[in-house]
């Protein structure tokens, strides 16, 4: 029971502004060594931002607040910004909530919604407080860009 009250004044208490919700088959918390750990066809909703998974950790500070939410086991994800919906895969994301940027890697594609727009590389990174993607690869791989190009 006394978990179950501490997730739901965790959840409650992440984004004043905006309602995160976490549904997972498994849950598991370690206060003393400060993180949560979610299971089993996790989705993650904050807004119109939404997030599938096998498997979240979120890391939390003493005052027991996010920093850090990590995924493992691969994810599917839709991430709204400047009132572009950009939908993608990748094995790992990584989301600092305090700065609201996400680093997706390994294998990343992304698509923006409504457009054959897409993006892939080894490791693409989303600011959302500024509004700016880097996109990097490895191995000397090349960066993919698809766009596409209205000519008149």
């Amino acid at each position: 029971m006394k978990k179950i009250l501490f997730l739901i004044l965790l959840v409650s208490t992440i984004f004043a502004s905006q309602k995160l919700e976490i549904e997972a088959k498994k849950f598991y918390s370690n206060e003393k060594k400060g993180f949560l750990e979610f299971k089993g066809n996790v989705k993650i909703q904050k807004g119109v931002d939404t997030l599938f998974t096998e498997k979240v950790v979120v890391k939390l500070d003493k005052k027991k607040k996010p920093i850090e939410y990590e995924t493992f086991g691969g994810s599917s994800f839709s991430i709204s910004m400047k009132n572009k919906i950009y939908k993608g895969s990748c094995e790992k994301i990584i989301y600092q909530p305090k700065l609201l940027k996400y680093t997706l890697r390994n294998g990343v594609e992304i698509r923006e919604v409504n457009t054959n727009n897409k993006i892939e590389g080894d490791e693409i990174i989303i600011d959302k407080r500024v509004g700016e993607v880097k996109v990097n690869s490895k191995d000397e791989k090349p960066v993919k860009f698809t766009f596409d190009i209205e000519e008149k």
